[in-house]
């Protein structure tokens, strides 16, 4: 049942992830829900200006001059009207709008260019295949014979039909740069011609000569077709041509229900209706072929064009015959275009919520989510949890309430902790209590027996009369030697009641670093007198223990290392935090190492080293450090260094 109920609660997700993913769906959604409002906004702007753009390209004046003046003076010349045909639908095929959003402060919106997408259909002769956009070279051209003859412009027009056999579409925007770059000054084709379309089996071209118009040029290939030149081929020059290439590849169009493979097939189809009607008589807008919604905005208009050279009104023939039908289809898409204008709002916007989501996370996992990490954590380890100067203040009321309630109850505990283990140290100093006894009288009877000598002795001289300077002296050392006899017993008195588990301590929480620095301004003057110099290394540390006795324990510390360290050494003394639930505090001296012995009993009561150690001291300072940082759970070190010993502790 235990393991059944902690694998499900490992499978429930973290509090921090379940709010990261709870708080990016949320702003996810409101971001979605703005940029849907904003990008509606963009579309509705953009839809006015499309169909505003498409109806002034569709009834701008004068648009079909170069039909009807062909229509007016064609006088037969092969190719002529057809040449004007073509490059009014070349004409027709060029529309779009650049629109631009510069600002000096800052650019949000991107420039964006409107693509419109034209088709263009004239039907010329009912029964012939009508001219369309497509790909293709349209030129007025000269004939073998008339170049050779020196002729330059010629006023037969013709078109070289570009199929993928000739023109791949790895080669389209080489061809179209070439002649937009304005590169090519003359062209020649080759292949087999049927009236006036030439299905070209290799196009030349002579480039431009910017420094030397008489210069002559190389012929350089610009397309071959695969396969063997036809023997029926003719070869044609031109000063005077346009290239137009054109994208059939724009998406199915569907208006009212039919769907088109693209805006050419749906123009041939507009043109195909509309060409019938007018045979029969009826004009027609093509009201079925138009669309306008938000996504595609779709205009079909119509040209008709009359044959007045030969006709005169009668009663009989009121209207002059039909001559060219041409249908104009256009497309543009509000939404595409106002989505990419929008690119940048969306990134920005986006890079925005994302920080805002990391911001709010991280606001989160400092003020709640660690706190309650931390409270979780130290009650089943039962360390406590103590923010360290380094770390945020908790600004939030329930976390800040829960920690302050978790210290009370965690301070209630220590403090019972602390108290059983005061009894225990009882417990067992009255079941080992005659063998500490006689431990301790041996003990003192040993420390004790060399300062009474020495007082008696010194009594023994002043009870003999002696007189001067050497009275003095004695005075002073039986002054001497009761004070190291006061201050033993006193030791002595406070190791009884640490061993007798009748020392209480009283916990708060204060600065470790603070309190080494005002105990080291003590023990300045004795550094200074044995020219010692001193290093810190004191970081922001925070522990929850009995301040006084803290304090008792660095004097200990400290007094020793000043004592056994070398004439003109050096001291070093540093505090860190361990974790969350306290610090350490080492003190190292330049010294003798220690032994394996000494380092093995250094905190015995009145253990001492070796000679070159001997000293006036009691030999009970560092078994009450031991005794202290053992009352507040923590441990003690020593150990040799490079150069020195150091000493230290845990809590």
């Amino acid at each position: 049942m235990a393991r059944d109920k902690r694998e499900i609660r490992e499978r429930r997700p973290r509090a921090l992830s379940a709010v990261t993913l709870r708080l990016s769906l949320l702003m996810g959604a409101v971001w979605l829900i703005m940029m849907f409002c904003i990008t509606m906004a963009a579309v509705l702007n953009l839809k006015e200006v499309i169909v505003e753009d498409i109806h002034t390209i569709l009834a701008r004046d004068g648009r079909y001059t170069r039909i009807s003046e062909a229509l007016e003076y064609d006088d037969g010349t092969p190719g002529y009207l057809e040449y004007r045909i073509w490059d009014e639908i070349y004409w027709e095929s060029r529309y779009s709008r650049y629109m631009s959003y510069d600002n000096e402060v800052i650019n949000v919106l991107r420039d964006v260019e409107i693509q419109y997408e034209p088709a263009t259909v004239v039907i010329y002769k009912e029964g012939e295949a009508p001219y369309e956009s497509g790909d293709y070279i349209y030129f007025y051209y000269i004939t073998e014979d008339e170049w050779d003859a020196g002729s330059d412009y010629g006023e037969l027009g013709a078109r070289a039909i570009l199929d993928e056999d000739i023109l791949p579409k790895e080669d389209r925007e080489r061809v179209q740069e070439l002649f937009r770059g304005i590169e090519v000054e003359l062209i020649r084709v080759t292949g087999p011609m049927e009236g006036q379309e030439i299905t070209p089996w290799l196009i030349e071209y002579q480039p431009y000569s910017w420094e030397d118009e008489e210069t002559s040029q190389e012929w350089q290939t610009l397309l071959r077709r695969e396969g063997e030149m036809p023997a029926d081929a003719v070869t044609l020059y031109s000063y005077r041509f346009d290239l137009f290439l054109y994208d059939k590849d724009n998406g199915s169009v569907k208006v009212n229900g039919t769907e088109y493979e693209n805006m050419l097939a749906m123009a041939e189809a507009a043109a195909s209706e509309g060409y019938l009607k007018m045979k029969e008589g009826t004009y027609t807008t093509l009201a079925d072929f138009q669309k306008e919604t938000l996504t595609e905005v779709i205009r079909v208009d119509v040209d008709v064009f009359y044959d007045e050279r030969d006709w005169q009104y009668s009663e009989e023939n009121p209207s002059p015959p039909l001559a060219l039908y041409k249908v104009t289809a256009i497309r543009a898409r509000p939404l595409l275009a106002a989505v990419r204008s929008l690119r940048n709002v969306y990134i920005v916007s986006f890079l925005i919520c994302l920080v805002g989501v990391l911001a709010m996370r991280k606001k989160i996992k400092v003020q709640l989510t660690d706190v309650v990490e931390t409270v979780a954590q130290n009650l089943g380890t039962g360390e406590r949890p103590v923010y360290s100067p380094k770390d945020p203040p908790l600004k939030w009321r329930e976390p800040h309430e829960l920690y302050d309630h978790y210290l009370d109850t965690n301070n209630l505990l220590r403090n019972r902790g602390d108290e059983i283990k005061r009894l225990q140290t009882a417990l067992d100093y009255a079941k080992n209590a005659e063998e500490q006894r006689r431990t301790l009288t041996s003990n003192m009877a040993h420390e004790l027996k060399t300062p009474l000598a020495i007082v008696r002795s010194h009594a023994e001289g002043l009870l003999e009369g002696i007189e001067g300077d050497r009275r003095q002296e004695y005075l002073e050392a039986i002054v001497s030697e009761t004070d190291r006899m006061d201050g033993m017993i006193l030791r002595m008195l406070e190791l009884s009641r640490l061993e007798a588990g009748r020392v209480k301590l009283q916990r708060e929480e204060f600065r470790l670093d603070e309190l080494v620095e005002e105990t080291l301004v003590r023990y300045q003057p004795s550094m200074t007198g044995k020219g010692l110099t001193l290093e810190k290394d004191l970081s922001a540390t925070v522990v929850s223990a009995d301040r006084e006795r803290v304090e008792e324990i660095i004097e200990n510390l400290l007094t020793n290392a000043v004592k056994y360290c070398r004439q003109n050494g050096g001291i070093k003394v540093s505090c860190r935090q361990r974790n969350r639930g306290g610090g350490e505090f080492t003190v190292y001296n330049d010294a003798d190492p220690l032994t394996e012995e000494a380092i093995e009993r250094v905190w015995e009561p009145f253990y001492r080293v070796s000679s070159s150690r001997t000293d006036r001291g009691t030999g009970l300072g560092l078994p009450i450090v031991r005794g202290l940082v053992e009352l507040h759970g923590g441990e003690t070190y020593v150990r040799n260094t490079d150069g020195g010993v150091e000493f230290g502790f845990r809590i």
